[in-house]
């Protein structure tokens, strides 16, 4: 499930509706608001000033949420699109003249989807840290305030050993500036000699290329696919342990206990 098709965004949308129906129903304010869209689009700077009335601390929560929830549904449609393209080679005469093999074009989408998984990882928590600071701060008691500080860490450490194995390669892609793999190393280094792919000296080697490309091309689509799958469970999860620390202000015993 997408994270725009959750409870917990049908939720955050419901209670933040009458806030964005209050813009809409007057001509004034939706004619500024359209403008200020406008003007953001084009880059242009704009005034802080909240157009009609204020946010409330409740809204404003909800309005983060919100924002955490888009990136969220974007990376995830990005981790979907990387499973197409790692499936293709288009323009491949173009982009071969221009030196980018079929290889190195593979080789990028994975590096790229690693990227965007990361990044999952990091709005996840960014998305835990904007509830355990409102639940901390809006806690009946200390006590209260501290087992939902408790439990909150604990979904926090839940999602950063989830996204271990990925954040691992991510930071050998920062440090050593690529994905270190050895089928895609293998075929790299053959590229450095397309004369030895064709020769006659080594009949059937591009056959052998070509097919190892293949195999590892199909290989890479299908964990993407099976990670995309992953992705939505565990941020659909996530936002189930949220849900009641962001709308029950009764904070139920599973969510509080130590």
């Amino acid at each position: 499930m997408r994270p725009s098709h959750t409870p917990f965004t049908a939720r955050v949308l419901d209670e933040l509706q009458p806030h964005f129906e209050s813009l809409l129903d007057d001509v004034e304010l939706r004619q500024a608001f359209g403008e200020r869209l406008i003007a953001e689009m084009r880059g242009e700077a704009v005034s802080g000033e909240p157009i009609g009335r204020a946010m409330t601390d409740r809204q404003k929560l909800l309005a983060r949420l919100l924002k955490q929830i888009s990136l969220l549904n974007g990376l995830i449609e990005a981790v979907a699109m990387a499973a197409i393209f790692v499936r293709q080679f288009p323009y491949r005469e173009t982009n071969e003249a221009r030196g980018i093999t079929k290889v190195a074009y593979l080789r990028y989408h994975y590096e790229h989807y690693l990227q965007d998984v990361y990044r999952i990882r990091e709005a996840l928590v960014t998305t835990v840290d904007v509830v355990r600071k409102d639940a901390v701060r809006s806690a009946p008691s200390k006590d209260t305030g501290r087992l939902a500080r408790e439990h909150l860490d604990g979904v926090k450490k839940a999602i950063l050993d989830a996204f271990d194995h990925v954040a691992g390669q991510r930071g050998r892609i920062v440090h050593e500036e690529r994905y270190d793999d050895s089928e895609l190393s293998r075929m790299d280094s053959l590229n450095f000699y397309p004369e030895l792919i064709a020769s006659d000296l080594f009949e059937g080697l591009e056959v052998v290329h070509e097919e190892a490309y293949r195999g590892k091309r199909a290989k890479v689509a299908r964990e993407i696919e099976r990670w995309q799958g992953e992705l939505e469970k565990v941020i659909e999860a996530v936002f189930a342990e949220l849900e009641p620390f962001v709308f029950g202000r009764e904070r139920s015993k599973s969510c509080l206990s130590p």
